[in-house]
């Protein structure tokens, strides 16, 4: 079985450093919490992006997927009656991917 870990357990800790302690503790991926990494994804570049993949790689693990993708965000719900709030959260998923 292969396990996986969330960055956000590492609060302060920068994205190598944990990359190299879930490598150490036997872990073979990470999942991501977006707002670990800005207040809204959107913020993260893609330069960025392929820094924090390429950091994970070196160590041997997979950012495998994500989680809490809408948390400590304010103004998004995928089940809002408000077709601007649910166009607006799905445009904000889309730049998850």
């Amino acid at each position: 079985m292969k396990y996986a870990i969330c960055n956000e357990t590492f609060e302060n800790w920068t994205h190598d450093r944990i990359c190299g302690f879930v490598r150490e503790a036997g872990y073979l991926g990470l999942e991501m919490a977006p707002f670990t990494l800005a207040d809204r994804i959107t913020n993260v570049s893609t330069a960025m992006r392929a820094k924090l993949k390429k950091e994970a790689e070196a160590e041997g693990i997979k950012i495998i997927g994500l989680h809490w993708l809408l948390a400590k965000t304010e103004g998004f719900c995928l089940t809002s009656p408000d077709l601007q709030i649910r166009t607006a959260t799905a445009d904000y998923l889309v730049e998850l991917a």
